[in-house]
């Protein structure tokens, strides 16, 4: 888990470090106030750094701290092939507000790189179809893959970076 999404269509990063924490003070529906730094708001949503994430009914509050032990590689043998199907819900960006995933209706979050959303800006609405396969992993709050095929309303959208011509 490295996000939020806010009912106000927010979309709060913060570093996997805080993750384990984080779930221990917040559940689905707790109402939260977010303090750190905002990206640039677009029609697809707006990402926020979170530096500092309080359970607003509590009281408690997660900081921001930097990582205690160096980040491990990914363990591998929790990836697997994944697809799924589904129609646009929310659109997810970065912090330059570039699209770089989707919350699809069935939960899953389909993840591409931001070369992908370029390609999407222009054609990316909610209630879009999606098809997606990729590799990615399950747990206890989801479905997250990142896609090697996408389609979108039925059109294939490249995966492959744009080639660079030189002059």
């Amino acid at each position: 888990m490295d996000g939020l999404l806010l009912n106000n269509g927010l979309q709060v990063k913060f570093p996997p470090q805080m993750a384990d924490s984080l779930v221990g003070i917040i559940t689905p529906n707790t109402k939260v106030s977010i303090f750190g730094n905002p990206g640039f708001s677009t029609r697809f949503g707006q990402e926020v750094r979170a530096k500092k994430i309080t359970n607003s009914q509590t009281g408690q509050t997660l900081v921001e701290q930097p990582p205690t032990t160096a980040p491990q590689p990914p363990n591998l043998n929790n990836y697997s092939t994944l697809s799924a199907e589904g129609t646009a819900q929310n659109w997810l960006v970065g912090h330059r507000g570039e699209i770089n995933g989707v919350i699809i209706s069935n939960g899953t979050i389909v993840k591409f790189p931001p070369h992908v959303g370029e390609q999407l800006a222009s054609m990316a609405n909610i209630g879009n179809t999606i098809q997606a396969k990729g590799f990615g992993t399950r747990n206890r709050y989801g479905q997250i893959l990142e896609a090697t095929a996408l389609s979108v309303n039925g059109q294939s959208v490249s995966l492959q970076p744009k080639a660079i011509t030189s002059p």
